[in-house]
């Protein structure tokens, strides 16, 4: 067996531990001012979180908690977790798509013609972004109005 066998995922654990335990140490000693994490340190957790998508229960885990600790909050996190989750399956289906444009003036679209493995995963990412406006409208709303591209484009696709 192997003594580095388990170093990447200890490594891992140690790097996840590091802002959790930054934010505890700054709220004890009451450094002024507070620690906020900002949304840098929310899009690589997240990242991670999503590519740790076949990581082990407890690996995701971890990242979930440091998530949720570094957002404050369980709705925070949900509502941080979902836009980037909705902007990287909305990037996904827009660069599937990257024939059909919206134009507000010419309501006409080319058809997307896509192989079948293809469609697949357009299927796919349209799936997961429906799940989290089921799940969590509020969040989903929250996007749309972020992004307000989201909604024409889509229809638009639907169309085609």
């Amino acid at each position: 067996s192997d003594v580095f066998e388990t170093y990447s995922y200890l490594l891992a654990d140690i790097a996840l531990a590091l802002p959790c335990q930054l934010k505890r140490f700054c709220e004890k000693t009451n450094v002024q001012p507070p620690l906020e994490f900002d949304s840098e340190w929310m899009e690589t957790l997240c990242q991670y979180f999503m590519a740790s998508s076949q990581a082990s229960s407890s690996g995701k885990k971890q990242i979930r908690k440091v998530l949720v600790y570094v957002c404050g909050s369980k709705e925070k996190y949900r509502l941080v977790r979902d836009k980037y989750a909705l902007c990287s399956y909305i990037s996904k289906v827009s660069d599937m798509c990257s024939s059909v444009r919206f134009d507000p003036s010419n309501l006409t679209a080319t058809l997307i013609h896509l192989p079948y493995n293809s469609l697949l995963k357009l299927i796919e990412q349209l799936r997961l972004c429906d799940e989290i406006a089921k799940n969590r409208t509020i969040n989903w709303q929250a996007f749309c109005l972020e992004e307000t591209s989201t909604l024409p484009h889509l229809f638009l696709i639907s169309l085609s």
